[in-house]
């Protein structure tokens, strides 16, 4: 067991693909040990999904480290070693719908008979008490039924987020959720059934964020001449984010464009659209490269657009601990911690479970 802050805590992931897995993984960074719960034969419908792609497969980020534990919840076998499971475990974690968690009599008053104190968290795409709790669906669904796809780019719905969005805000929503849970147990002594939807997560962070308009709220921009992208001469993009004032009136001196410095860098208008086609007609006067250089040496928001291999190699070098270097044969990089803590974490081990290969150590020793 890795040391960390959550080590000695122990957590029974019985979810499948991304949400519960992402969430699961975070508290596996920290140190406790995230034993996964797979069906027979097929397991997680993640690894057949991650079968063939090139570089670090979805399956093996989210699962580096975890223990692989094959139980059948059909069956009245299945639930026998699931409960013994449970019973010295501290999280139980699921991402059934209602429907499918009542069939399987997998309620929270069931898995807290094996242990009282059990903290368990349901996940679900809808609001598990609406009516859509049970309607299928994925992570452009949620995106979709949250009002948030329309803001990804000033109004058109055909942009569709390569970053599952839902998959990652609600996994990290569960782990968050979960560690308040190991709080409040420190405390009270009681466990809880925390109910997490992942379209509400994106719902609370777009009202959060003030983008409960149709405009999308200040930070949603697509056009504007202070806030997007725009090409340069290597074909490269650049990234701008010039909301302020005190960004942008030095950024149109810095391109020899001072006549926009009264302009409003955050505008719609016509005079907006205008400033957008001058400032564009010079950043193609060099390269991303250059641009990057040049403005960052006057501390302006602006970069260039990296892609996913420059962006991991970048946050390597910078020692954030949020990516690192992976020994296992076809995955190039592993998630670490988004952020840095004054206790060291253990991280974990490079190895992707096979399916059931924690059987024996778990289930044989029972």
């Amino acid at each position: 067991m890795n040391a960390g802050t959550l080590s000695g805590i122990t957590v029974l992931d019985t979810s499948s693909l991304a949400p519960g897995a992402y969430a699961t993984s975070q508290l596996a960074q920290l140190g406790a040990q995230v034993i996964k719960i797979e069906r027979p034969l097929s397991g997680d419908p993640i690894r057949a999904l991650s079968q063939g792609k090139a570089g670090t497969d979805a399956f093996t980020a989210m699962n580096a480290g975890k223990r692989s534990v094959v139980i059948d919840l059909k069956t009245a076998r299945g639930w026998e070693d699931f409960g013994k499971l449970v019973a010295d475990a501290d999280v139980v974690v699921s991402n059934y719908t209602p429907t499918t968690a009542e069939r399987l009599g997998f309620s929270y008053g069931r898995v807290r008979s094996f242990r009282e104190d059990i903290i368990m968290v349901s996940i679900t795409g809808y609001s598990p008490e609406g009516p859509d709790a049970d309607r299928p669906g994925h992570d452009l669904n949620f995106i979709a039924a949250s009002g948030s796809l329309p803001l990804l780019q000033d109004g058109h719905p055909e942009a569709i987020p390569e970053l599952p969005v839902s998959d990652a805000l609600g996994g990290t929503s569960a782990a968050f959720a979960i560690a308040a849970s190991l709080v409040r147990r420190l405390r009270t002594g009681a466990g809880e059934h925390v109910k997490l939807s992942l379209t509400d997560t994106l719902v609370h962070a777009r009202v959060s964020f003030g983008m409960d308009a149709e405009n999308g709220g200040p930070w949603n921009s697509g056009a504007r001449p202070g806030y997007g992208l725009y090409g340069t001469l290597d074909g490269r993009w650049l990234a701008v984010g010039l909301e302020e004032r005190h960004f942008w009136e030095p950024f149109c001196e810095a391109i020899g464009l001072d006549s926009l410095s009264s302009a409003d860098p955050m505008g719609k208008s016509a005079e907006a659209e205008n400033a957008r086609t001058a400032i564009q007609k010079v950043l193609l006067e060099r390269t991303a490269e250059e641009w990057e250089r040049r403005l960052g040496e006057l501390q302006l928001p602006v970069c260039r657009v990296d892609t996913a291999e420059e962006a991991s190699l970048r946050s390597i070098a910078s020692g954030s601990g949020a990516v690192r270097e992976s020994s296992i044969p076809g995955a190039r990089f592993l998630p670490g911690l988004p952020f840095l803590t004054a206790t060291p974490q253990g991280g974990v081990e490079d190895y992707a479970p096979e399916l059931g290969e924690g059987n024996e150590t778990f289930l044989g020793a029972i």
